[in-house]
């Protein structure tokens, strides 16, 4: 990884993606099956990539309104004798993949928006590396490995479902917007903090790094009475909150530093990031490390980073970012390191 590395535009990712999978609808040989795997494990975004064009050739063959446009803008892909109506997946040309997978994810993107006005996105990380993403609201969300969530925002609210495994959540402050995490029945509702939210089998365990969040049920129609009161839990707190029981009060601790630091150690100091701003990774840096980092210009923590970083590494990192010769580090400050434009 390097700071200015180009990272592959996403259309071509799709094009890519999309080839592969129509390779596989035809057969693949077992050696093409073997590359094709090494293919996705490779880099993180090419399984977003094979998944996104999964999920919009499933949604093609669910929405006939939104797929008999697009085939005959294509000029009537696989041909005339299969019905649309029948066909499991949309073939397109073998000729022009790539400009046929973008312009796909184009007309559902369009229709989605159309539909909704607020289009879900789900985000999911495999069982070999866990994932750091940066929200469009400027909240930071890291997944931890096997972990699958929901994310919908609209002008009033920014909603994130929880389906499975474990995630973190660094919040961008606006009490205009609220914050609301959804894990089984429970709900965290924050304004801008720093918590984290374990999906068990029987039980929901969140834990407070900075400031506060509302706990509740997510509970539909449900109003609580004039005497309930949603408890909230304070940094340092941890509560667990068993699923499916509305009577069971959650139970709530408070522990020290070091206790949320070993309940933390799930977030590998080997992290995927995708476009995440600097501002962003020198913050998750400054969680693990001694040494701090400082930004003394604001622009530069603007700066998208993408690629595998290990966020124990904090002189590597900063080595990285002033090999280009645009950034430059302070170092005579014991303990921090200061990183400003080179001028």
């Amino acid at each position: 990884m390097s700071a200015n590395e180009a990272i592959p535009d996403e259309n071509e990712l799709d094009g890519a993606a999309a080839e592969w999978l129509f390779e596989r609808e035809a057969g693949f040989t077992p050696e093409r099956k073997r590359e094709f795997a090494a293919w996705c494990a490779s880099d993180p975004r090419h399984a977003e990539a094979v998944t996104r064009i999964e999920r919009t050739l499933e949604l093609l063959n669910d929405l006939p309104t939104v797929r008999a446009p697009l085939e005959e803008r294509l000029g009537g892909a696989a041909g005339k004798t299969d019905s649309a109506a029948n066909r499991p997946l949309l073939r397109f040309p073998v000729i022009g993949l790539a400009a046929a997978a973008v312009l796909a994810l184009a007309f559902v993107s369009w229709w989605s928006l159309r539909s909704s006005g607020h289009p879900e996105e789900h985000y999911t990380a495999d069982a070999t590396a866990q994932r750091t993403l940066a929200l469009s609201d400027g909240s930071v969300l890291d997944l931890n490995t096997g972990s699958e969530v929901k994310v919908k925002f609209t002008a009033s609210e920014r909603r994130i479902t929880l389906q499975k495994g474990e995630a973190h959540f660094q919040v961008s402050h606006n009490p205009n917007r609220p914050f609301i995490v959804t894990a089984g029945d429970v709900s965290v509702r924050a304004v801008g903090t720093a918590f984290d939210v374990r999906l068990a089998k029987e039980a929901v365990k969140v834990v407070v790094v900075e400031g506060k969040v509302q706990l509740s049920r997510a509970l539909s129609n449900a109003a609580p009475s004039a005497r309930e009161t949603p408890p909230l839990l304070r940094s340092g707190e941890v509560a667990q909150i068993v699923l499916n029981a509305v009577a069971a009060a959650p139970k709530i601790e408070q522990i020290d530093a070091g206790s949320i630091s070993a309940l933390l150690t799930w977030q590998n100091p080997m992290t995927s990031f995708t476009d995440v701003p600097l501002r962003d990774v020198i913050a998750r840096f400054n969680r693990r490390n001694v040494t701090q980092l400082l930004l003394e210009d604001a622009d530069l923590g603007e700066r998208k980073i993408g690629g595998m970083i290990a966020l124990d590494q904090v002189e590597a990192f900063v080595r990285l970012l002033e090999q280009d010769g645009d950034v430059v580090a302070d170092r005579t400050q014991a303990g921090r390191i200061a990183l400003r434009r080179a001028r």
